[in-house]
C-alpha cells in the first residue's frame, strides 16, 4: 500500500506542503512512455527501475555547483542487486527507445508523449503533460522493488492520486482494476 505523507506548514501567505525528502515531477505522459515501453518488451523490467533511478540521481544533484558526474556504478548501487554490465545494458534500451538521454554529465528526460503511449495515457483520463509529484522515498521503493507488476501498480496509484496544485501537493483519486 501507498501512502504519502505530507505535512502543512504555515507561512504569511497560507499554506504550503512539504513532503519529507523533497519529490521529483515527473510527467503523465513520461510515464506512459516508459510503461507502454515496458508492455510492449522493448524495454526490460529493469530498464523500468533504472529510468526511475535516474530520476533520483538527477534530484540528489538538483543543488549541485559546478560540474557534476554520474556514474553507472552509482545507479548500479541505487538499484541494489544489479550490475554495472546490466545497468549498461538498461541505459542502452532507455536510449535506443527516446526515453532517457543519459551521460556522466547530464542526464534529459523527453517530455513528448510517444505515439505508441497515447492509448495508454488517454485511458488514464488525465492530461500527459500534468505533472505527478513523486515523493524521492517512494521513489528509491519503486526502483528497488523486484516484483514488475506492483511497480507498475504503484505507478498507476502516483498517477491517479497525487497532485500539485501551486505549492501545495494533494493526494486523492480512484484506480481501476482494469487499468
Amino acid at each position: 500500500a501507498l501512502t504519502v505523507f505530507v505535512r502543512p506548514l504555515r507561512d504569511g501567505a497560507g499554506m504550503k506542503t512539504y513532503v519529507q525528502g523533497g519529490y521529483v515531477t515527473i510527467t503523465v505522459g513520461q510515464f506512459a512512455n516508459v510503461c507502454e515501453a515496458r508492455k510492449s518488451g522493448r524495454i526490460s523490467f529493469l530498464g523500468l527501475r533504472v529510468w526511475l533511478a535516474c530520476h533520483e540521481q538527477r534530484a540528489k544533484r538538483c543543488t549541485a555547483k559546478g560540474q557534476v558526474l554520474f556514474t553507472v556504478g552509482e545507479l548500479a548501487r541505487l538499484i541494489r542487486g544489479a550490475s554495472e554490465r546490466a545497468v549498461t545494458r538498461a541505459l542502452s534500451e532507455l536510449q535506443v527507445n527516446q526515453l532517457l538521454d543519459w551521460s556522466e554529465t547530464a542526464i534529459q528526460f523527453p517530455s513528448g508523449i510517444h505515439p505508441e503511449a497515447e492509448d495508454l495515457a488517454n485511458s488514464l483520463g488525465t492530461k500527459s503533460e500534468r505533472p505527478v509529484p513523486v515523493p524521492r522515498y517512494i521513489l528509491r521503493g519503486l526502483f528497488r522493488h523486484t516484483r514488475p507488476s506492483e511497480v507498475v501498480a504503484a505507478i498507476g496509484h502516483l498517477i491517479r492520486c497525487l497532485f500539485k496544485a501551486g505549492a501545495e501537493i494533494r493526494a486523492y483519486g480512484l484506480v481501476k482494476a482494469s487499468w
